[in-house]
């Protein structure tokens, strides 16, 4: 999608004037495989973070900052922020033996953002829907997130805690608009 979008793949090899590629997500909580090519990673829940990054974006950008200072400002001020560019890596065979920051005031462990009202968090109320017949002609509503089942084999269970619900009520709303 990079090389189609006509940007760099490497966020190493990208200019200044190149967009930030930021990527969350389930794959976020496993993101080192992924971290040659995004500059940032978005840990835990997007909705708000990603406006409070969009918010620091914007600042940084209003006072010329370059991208990597914007892209520095969000991995001191976010717990869920994840710049790959600012950490090494030792190795040993295919684990990962230690990592350290190339940052001094950076933090070594890290928070997922969560959204703690479930109940009122924002929705997609108009979600895209292809020119084709949709299949059997449903949606989906988002019912609760996380699980509480902690099996073994599955990432839900231990990376989208704490566990929230959502309301009979609200979700016959969700599904009616």
């Amino acid at each position: 999608m990079l090389d189609l979008g006509g940007v760099n793949i490497r966020s190493r090899d990208r200019s200044e004037n190149e967009p930030l590629v930021i990527a969350g997500g389930s794959t976020s909580n496993c993101c080192e495989p992924l971290a040659e090519f995004i500059d940032m990673f978005v840990l835990g829940d997007g909705e708000e973070a990603v406006v409070e990054l969009v918010e620091l974006v914007q600042k940084g950008k209003k006072s010329g900052l370059q991208k990597r200072d914007v892209l520095l400002s969000a991995a001191k001020e976010f717990d869920w922020a994840y710049v790959p560019a600012f950490y090494d890596f030792e190795y040993d065979g295919a684990k990962i033996k230690s990592f350290r920051s190339t940052v001094p005031e950076l933090r070594q462990r890290f928070k997922n953002a969560v959204v703690e009202d479930f109940e009122n968090a924002s929705v997609p109320l108009r979600p895209i829907v292809p020119f084709t017949k949709a299949v059997h002609e449903r949606m989906s509503v988002e019912i609760m997130r996380g699980c509480p089942g902690r099996c073994r084999f599955c990432q839900v269970s231990f990376c989208r805690r704490p566990i929230r619900y959502r309301s009979v009520e609200k979700i016959i709303d969700i599904a009616r608009a």
